[in-house]
């Protein structure tokens, strides 16, 4: 016998010998030579050989009678096998050996057997059935260890994607093709609400074969349906499944659809032009208006994903400015901040406005949208509305003008003659007496009827306007009821009043609040002739603020519903017959109403036919503190005053001087009585320290010298205080009936100077207005006050007026071609320390602040009464 293999005798490449232990030792292969050893040689066969089949499914010889191929194909398996053509049998004998890959055969073939030979074939299959047997238990044997080693792997790998699965809330279906089914916790749950996985498989089975993507829709058992989505990952004779619940993912993927769509419609429906770039300004998102607007031919849905920085750089042409508007665009992106309502100018002349907003998702910039709109209507409009706004505010500007200019020249001539009327009244007698007030009434009625017309006009232009300044309320209603006393007694009627004694300062308007209860009482007084009036007024303190209620009762003749309903309407009266019985204009309480609420209060009137009216006021005003009671001007009467100092010893010259500088005080000085009338000619000093003792002309001759120089030049008298060492009381007689004011003694304390300057040296008041009448009433009126008093008729004559720093200036609002407010900045500036008060007809709202602006202290509306006059003038001056 020849070998025809590789190795001589092995069993081949990858062959495994699985009998060694139980056959002493021996090999498969060396039993199959033993076997071929022991067939009868006369059988006869030619070309016959055993053959085993190699790891790499080949068979070689590894026994032959003859020369046999060293490759033929792959034998199938079986046992012997027989077949009979024409007499003949093919015997074919397959031996299976195990290998790596479980199956090694070994074969004998050969020529057609005759029908003799068949019985020994059969003898030697009974030679090969164990060998046979053992074979193909090991091979079995095999192939299940080799079974449950892949299943474990299989198993491992399963519980991984299974964990990972998990986490991720994917369920896993293990599917084998017998038909067994394992599932995962997070496919259990899933399909709980499914009737489970049982219920579910089949239709899991109809959507996924194999390696492929499905989905299923259940509806489970509360009716609700779910939506799952499944992949299949096919391995060997099992399938993985993997399944999610897609059901709240494809209802928010339907709602963002459902959102991107109406987005779509309604940017595509907007009038505005709309461009949404990305963050690296891409075109995202634009429509039709934006194509029209800047002339583009394509459609929105062609221009996604264009380069707009080139774009722009195309654009720009378009616009008045290409090159502003191009830097202007790169400064907005590049600041990332919302631009709304900007104006552009197209080349043709068109206004577009233009909107940036900068698209934030979580924090990080994702792009922005820019938003155009054609406003070129709206502009030309808004031009044509600003002419017609200024042509309007023009007008309303020459209204004020005039009603403020007849507002001052009505109420100046009506000051004149209401001042001159009550001087001469003082001084008649009888029936040229009454005839004198006759005149006092009637300018009173028109005097009235000017303010109220005057601010029924303010309240309906809206400009109503109020100055708070510290009041006190209980003061101000007993002076409005005091100055209703005349009337009242001249009709009878009784006027009760019930005002706390003490009542906090409210910071309101003092006119205004002034004007309320003059009007509230004023009516009660006229309608309750002979009767009663009861004027209650209650402030209650709440934290910072004060709750005032005032009460205004009468038993006059009371109203009906009817007038009621319309008792705040400008020119209402409740009957004819009520203007000729009682006068008026029906403008009081409409302007009452207006003033209250402009302070933010209430007004109730309740009233009976017959039984009388009551009206009460409620409003809140903040509450200011004690010390500013007087709400006037706090002016230091020592700091800034002009003192003249006449003393010919050089010693006491020097120490007077020094003391009173040191308090603030401007001094001059003279050495004799001779040179006073030349030092005061030159400049009014507010104080003269006069010494009485001089070598030449001695105090009392330069006072009596002083005083006839100022007779002769109509000039005011000058405040002069004696100093002197003689303690004879016949001297400070003298020294008055020379016209001195004061007597001090040497030796004097620095603290007494002071004091005297603060004492004497009260500042003189100047009366600035191109009115001689009203000057003259103004000045006489302060003179019997015992104020000293200058008279200036214009701007002109004041800027040349030695006038003191610290003087009182009161100020016409118009001067010819001069203002009253221009006149008292120029004060300001020059340094004037005195109280500047403007006293005008002009009742503007806004002429209070606009004052304030200009230096002006206080704004008194002409006319005053000589009473409140005098006593305003005082409380500044000597505050």
């Amino acid at each position: 016998m020849r070998m025809f293999d590789r190795g001589a005798t092995g069993l081949g490449e990858g062959a495994v010998d699985v009998y060694a232990s139980d056959w002493g030792g021996r090999t498969p292969e060396g039993m199959l030579r033993e076997l071929l050893a022991t067939l009868p040689e006369s059988m006869g066969i030619e070309g016959a050989g055993l053959y085993l089949e190699s790891s790499y499914g080949q068979l070689r010889c590894v026994a032959s009678t003859a020369d046999t191929p060293s490759r033929i194909p792959t034998p199938r398996e079986g046992g012997i096998s027989h077949s009979f053509e024409g007499g003949h049998a093919d015997v074919v004998l397959e031996v299976p050996v195990v290998d790596t890959r479980g199956a090694l055969y070994l074969r004998r073939t050969g020529r057609p057997f005759t029908a003799a030979e068949v019985g020994e074939v059969a003898c030697l299959e009974r030679w090969v059935a164990p060998v046979l047997l053992r074979f193909e238990l090991e091979r079995t044997r095999r192939q299940r260890d080799a079974a449950l080693q892949g299943c474990a792997e299989r198993q491992q790998r399963t519980q991984i994607l299974e964990d990972a699965m998990t986490r991720l809330g994917v369920g896993v279906l293990d599917l084998d093709d017998s038909g067994s089914v394992r599932a995962s916790q997070t496919a259990r749950e899933l399909f709980g609400a499914m009737g489970g996985v049982a219920e579910a498989l089949p239709r899991v089975r109809e959507a996924i074969r194999g390696d492929s993507r499905g989905s299923l829709s259940m509806q489970g058992e509360d009716g609700a349906l779910r939506r799952f989505d499944l992949e299949g990952l096919r391995e060997n004779d099992h399938s993985l499944v993997l399944v999610r619940d897609v059901t709240d993912l494809r209802r928010h993927e339907a709602e963002a659809a459902f959102l991107r769509e109406r987005l779509h419609v309604l940017i595509q429906s907007m009038h505005s032009a709309v461009l949404v770039e990305t963050a690296h300004r891409e075109i995202a998102v634009t429509n039709h208006a934006f194509c029209e607007l800047f002339g583009i031919l394509a459609p929105p849905e062609a221009m996604v994903g264009a380069d707009c920085a080139g774009a722009a750089e195309q654009t720009k042409v378009l616009f008045k400015d290409p090159e502003g508007w191009l830097s202007r665009v790169d400064e907005i992106l590049a600041a990332r901040k919302a631009v709304i309502g900007e104006t552009v100018r197209m080349w043709d002349d068109r206004v577009l406005e233009r909107d940036y907003v900068p698209v934030m998702v979580e924090g990080e910039y994702s792009g922005h949208l820019w938003q155009y709109r054609d406003v070129t209507e709206q502009e030309k409009r808004a031009a044509t509305l600003s002419d017609a706004r200024r042509e309007a505010d023009r007008a309303n500007e020459a209204k004020s003008r005039f009603l403020a200019m007849m507002s001052h020249d009505m109420r100046t001539p009506l000051g004149s003659l209401l001042g001159n009327a009550e001087l001469l009244r003082d001084e008649l007698a009888g029936t040229k007496r009454d005839q004198a007030e006759g005149i006092m009434r009637s300018a009173q009625t028109l005097l009235g009827l000017i303010e109220d017309l005057l601010d029924v006009m303010v309240s309906e232009a809206g400009e109503l306007s109020l100055d708070p300044r510290p009041v006190d309320l209980a003061a101000l209603v007993r002076h409005v009821v005091r100055i209703n006393g005349p009337r009242a007694r001249e009709t009878g009627t009784q006027i009760g009043i019930d005002v706390p004694s003490t009542v906090a300062m409210v910071s309101a308007d003092p006119r205004r609040v002034e004007q309320v209860v003059g009007n509230l009482v004023g009516n009660a007084v006229k309608f309750a002739a002979g009767g009663h009036v009861d004027v209650a007024l209650e402030a209650t303190e709440d934290g910072d603020d004060v709750e005032v209620r005032l009460e205004v009762r009468d038993d006059g003749i009371g109203m009906d519903e009817e007038a009621l309903a319309q008792v705040f309407e400008p020119f209402r009266q409740a009957d004819a017959s009520i203007r000729g019985n009682f006068g008026g204009t029906g403008l009081g309480l409409s302007i009452t109403r207006s003033i209250v609420d402009r302070m933010g209060g209430a007004i109730e009137v309740e009233s009976e036919p017959g039984r009388g009216t009551t009206f009460r006021v409620t409003f809140r005003a903040p509450r200011v503190a004690e010390k500013s009671k007087s709400g006037t001007m706090e002016i230091p009467l020592a700091m800034g005053a002009e003192v003249l100092v006449v003393e010919d010893d050089p010693e006491n010259r020097e120490y007077v001087t020094r003391a009173l500088r040191r308090a603030g005080v401007t001094v001059r000085a003279v050495e004799d009585g001779a040179a006073v009338i030349g030092a005061v000619a030159q400049h009014p000093p507010d104080l003269v320290i006069m010494d009485l003792d001089m070598r030449y002309v001695g105090g009392l001759e330069a006072t009596r010298l002083l005083r006839a120089w100022e007779q002769d030049a109509k000039r005011d008298p000058v405040a002069v205080v004696a100093l002197t060492a003689n303690a004879d009381p016949t001297v400070a007689e003298q020294c008055r009936e020379m016209g001195m004011q004061a007597v001090a003694t040497k030796p004097i304390t620095p603290t007494e100077l002071v004091a005297l300057v603060r004492a004497q040296a009260a500042p003189p008041v100047c009366i600035v207005d191109d009115d001689p009448d009203f000057r003259a009433l103004v000045a006489f009126t302060l003179r019997a006050a015992g104020v000293r008093v200058q008279e200036v008729a214009s701007g002109e004559e004041l800027q040349r007026h030695p006038l003191s720093k610290r003087a009182m200036v009161l100020l016409d609002r118009h001067l010819g071609t001069v203002s009253g407010l221009d006149l008292a900045q120029d004060l300001r500036a020059r340094g004037h320390l005195g109280p500047v008060v403007l006293m005008t007809g002009d009742g503007s709202p806004s002429l209070r602040e606009e004052s304030r602006k200009h230096g002006v202290d206080d704004v008194w509306l002409k006319p005053l009464p000589r009473d409140v006059l005098a006593e305003r003038v005082k409380a500044m001056l000597w505050t």
